[in-house]
């Protein structure tokens, strides 16, 4: 990729980024305590959990996990159980066919 440029998360790390938003959630932990606990800077979290703006790295995450008391491993399986199951979801709305409409001119008149 080229200098200066910006990839976006995938649809994988926002998934993994809204995980560990929900067990910042369920703690009462907000970005500036997460900061003090993990040691990533407030901006960098603002940017990658915050915003999808960027992407974890795997010592951030590694960190953030840590001190959330959270396995880096239950974290990625828990966003990679949402994927398939907004993936299934997705498939199942495309199959499934539309209603037949049961009007007719009559029920006009």
């Amino acid at each position: 990729m080229p200098r200066g440029t910006k990839e976006l998360p995938t649809a994988f790390t926002q998934a993994v980024h809204a995980e560990i938003n929900e067990l910042m959630r369920q703690r009462g932990i907000s970005q500036r305590k997460l900061e003090e606990l993990s040691g990533v800077k407030q901006p960098r979290l603002s940017q990658t959990i915050g915003k999808n703006a960027r992407s974890l790295d795997l010592t951030e995450l590694d960190r953030i996990c840590e001190a959330l008391g959270a396995s880096p491993e239950a974290v990625v399986a828990t966003a990679e159980r949402v994927l398939q199951a907004r993936s299934a979801y997705a498939l199942a709305a495309k199959e499934a066919p539309a209603p037949a409409a049961d009007i007719n001119e009559e029920d006009y008149l």
